[in-house]
C-alpha cells in the first residue's frame, strides 16, 4: 500500500520516519512532498492509497490540494496533520471526505491508529471493487486493458505480488458450500459460476509454488470433488490465462477421479484433428460391421476407452468421438428415433462413468435397432430385391452387410443356399441385363450406361460387359440393331 506525506517541514517527515514502522501497518511505499503542487503531482502520478496532509504549505495549501485531486479516478484516503485547529479548516476538509483531523505536536499512537483505520477502509473498498472485476472476468473469460489495469492497482494496494486460479467442481454439493469448506486467505476471491462450479483467485503475498497451495486444498472436500490449480501468475493481464489453466488442470479428474490437480503443459495429448477423429470412428465402425454381437461391441468399446486412457486424449475430444459414433450408428437405420442424449453423455464426470453410459446406449442400439425383427432368410430376399432395384448403387458385400445388419459371410452363404447362385454372380447378372436393355432401348452413351449400372469407369464397364456377353457394348448395340433392321425388312 502506498502513502504520500505532504508537509513543508523536513522535521515532520524525519520524525514520522523515525517513530513509525510503516511496514507493520501494511505500508510498502512512502513518498514525500514538501509543497502543495508537488503533492498534487505525486498523487496524480503514483495513485497512492493514503495521504497525510499538512494544511499550511507553500505554493498550494492542503485544502487546495484536496480540491485539485477531487476528480481523480482513484483518490487517496486522507488524514490532516496540522498545527491549526480553526473550525473553518476542519469544516473545509470534511467537505472533501476527510474524517481524520489530527493536531501537532504529533501523537504517534493517534497517527498509527488513524493510518490503521484508513488502511482497513482501503482494503475493504479494494476487495469489494476487485471482487466485482474478478467475477466479471471469471464469468466471461475476457478482460480489456482498463479492467486489467484496475485489477493490477487493486493487487498492489493489497500487497499481492502473485496469484493463482483455482477451479472447484463438486457435482454432489452446491459450489458455494464446497468453497466454504476450503481453506481461506486474506486475499482470496471466490466466484460461484453455477450450482456445481466455482473459481477462486488466490492472491499471494510471499513466494509460494502452485504445489504448496495444492496441499492446502487437499483436505476438506468429498472424494468426488475436483480442484484444478493454475501456475502462479505475476501479471494481472494473465488472469484469463490462469482461469483456462485451472480448468484444464481439473480435467485430469476425468481420468483420475476426485482430487487436486496442478496445471502442466503435458497433461493431455494434443487435440485430435477432425481427420484423426473421423479415422478413429471409421476404424471402430469397420471392426464392428464384421460382427454385431454384444460381445463384439463390448470388446470394441473397452479397447477404444483403454486407448483414450493410454493416450490421455482431451475429454472434449472423447465426448466428440462418442457422440459421433452413436450418430453414425443411428444413421444406419432411417426413421429410428434417437434414444440417447448428448447432454447426458457430456454430464458424465469421469471416463468410467462415460464408458458405462456409452455402453448402455450401444446395448440399446444393438438390441432395439440393429437386431433384425425378421429371420435371416427374409433378409436375403430383401437384399435380392434391393439389388434388382438399385443396380447403380454400391452393392459391395461390406456395404450390403452394413445396410442390412448382417455378417457378410453369412450373407454369401444364405444367398447361395436360397438362390443357387453366388451373391456377386447375381449382382453381375442384374447389372449386365440392365446394361443390355439400356443399350438396345435408349440413346444413352456407353459411359452413361456404365454409370447407371454401377460402373463409373467406362473401360471397366466395357471389360465386364465383354466378359459376360463375349462382345463389347458398342458392338452389342450395333449387332442387335442390324438384326432388328433385317427382321423388320
Amino acid at each position: 500500500m502506498k502513502l504520500v506525506i505532504a508537509d513543508d517541514q523536513q522535521s515532520t517527515h524525519q520524525f514520522l520516519h523515525k517513530m513509525i514502522e510503516w511496514k507493520s501497518l501494511g505500508i510498502t511505499e512512502v513518498h514525500h512532498a514538501f509543497h502543495g503542487k508537488e503533492a498534487v503531482e505525486l498523487i496524480a502520478e503514483l495513485s497512492p492509497d493514503l495521504l497525510i496532509l499538512d494544511l499550511k504549505m507553500p505554493m498550494l495549501d492542503g485544502i487546495g490540494v484536496l480540491r485539485e485531486i477531487r476528480d481523480l479516478p482513484q483518490k487517496p484516503k486522507t488524514m490532516i496533520l496540522s498545527a491549526h485547529d480553526e473550525f473553518e479548516y476542519a469544516r473545509d476538509a470534511m467537505r472533501f471526505g476527510v474524517q481524520h483531523y489530527l493536531l501537532k505536536p504529533i501523537d504517534i499512537v493517534a497517527v498509527s491508529q488513524a493510518v490503521e483505520i484508513l488502511r482497513k477502509e482501503v482494503e475493504r473498498e479494494t476487495r469489494d471493487h476487485l471482487e466485482g472485476l474478478i467475477a466479471q472476468v471469471c464469468r466471461f473469460k475476457t478482460m480489456d486493458a482498463v479492467t486489467s489495469q484496475l485489477i493490477h492497482i487493486g493487487f498492489q494496494a493489497l500487497a499481492v505480488n502473485g496469484y493463482l486460479c483455482v477451479y472447484v467442481k463438486e457435482p454432489d454439493m452446491e459450489a458455494g458450500q464446497a468453497v466454504s469448506l476450503l481453506p481461506t486467505s486474506p486475499c482470496q476471491f471466490a466466484v460461484r459460476i453455477n450450482n456445481a462450479e466455482a473459481y477462486i483467485v488466490h492472491g499471494l503475498k510471499e513466494e509460494q509454488a502452485a504445489s504448496d497451495i495444492a496441499r492446502l486444498y487437499e483436505n476438506g472436500l468429498p472424494d468426488s470433488a475436483v480442484i484444478g490449480i493454475s501456475a502462479v501468475q505475476r501479471q494481472a493481464d494473465l488472469l484469463v490465462t490462469g482461469l483456462l489453466q485451472c480448468e484444464s488442470a481439473a480435467k485430469v479428474g476425468f481420468y483420475e477421479g476426485g482430487g487436486v490437480y496442478v496445471y502442466s503443459e503435458s497433461m493431455f495429448t494434443e487435440a485430435l484433428t477432425q481427420h484423426q477423429t473421423d479415422e478413429m470412428v471409421r476404424g471402430m465402425l469397420a471392426k464392428l460391421e464384421l460382427d454385431y454381437s454384444e460381445q463384439a461391441w463390448e470388446k470394441a468399446v473397452s479397447t477404444m476407452f483403454a486407448a483414450f486412457r493410454d493416450k490421455k486424449v482431451k475429454p472434449e475430444a472423447v465426448y466428440q468421438i462418442c457422440c459421433h459414433l452413436l450418430f453414425m450408428m443411428l444413421s444406419k437405420k432411417q426413421g429410428y428415433e434417437a434414444k440417447f442424449s448428448v447432454s447426458m453423455l457430456e454430464a458424465q464426470q469421469t471416463l468410467e462413468q462415460l464408458q458405462q453410459l456409452f455402453s448402455q446406449y450401444m446395448v440399446d442400439i444393438i438390441g432395439s435397432m440393429l437386431k433384425p425383427s425378421f429371420a435371416p432368410e427374409d433378409t436375403i430376399y430383401q437384399i435380392k430385391q434391393y439389388v434388382e432395384s438399385n443396380c447403380s448403387e454400391d452393392l459391395s458385400l461390406d456395404s450390403m452387410a452394413a445396410k442390412f445388419i448382417m455378417n457378410k459371410y453369412q450373407l454369401c452363404r444364405l444367398f447361395k443356399r436360397e438362390f443357387d447362385v453366388s451373391y456377386w454372380s447375381y449382382v453381375t447378372m442384374v447389372r449386365m441385363q440392365k446394361a443390355a436393355e439400356l443399350l438396345l432401348y435408349t440413346s444413352y452413351k456407353v459411359v452413361h450406361i456404365g454409370q447407371k449400372v454401377g460402373y463409373p469407369d467406362e473401360s471397366h464397364f466395357s471389360n465386364a460387359f465383354k466378359k459376360y456377353y463375349g462382345i463389347r457394348p458398342k458392338d452389342y448395340k450395333h449387332k442387335h440393331t442390324q438384326e432388328s433392321s433385317t427382321t423388320n425388312q
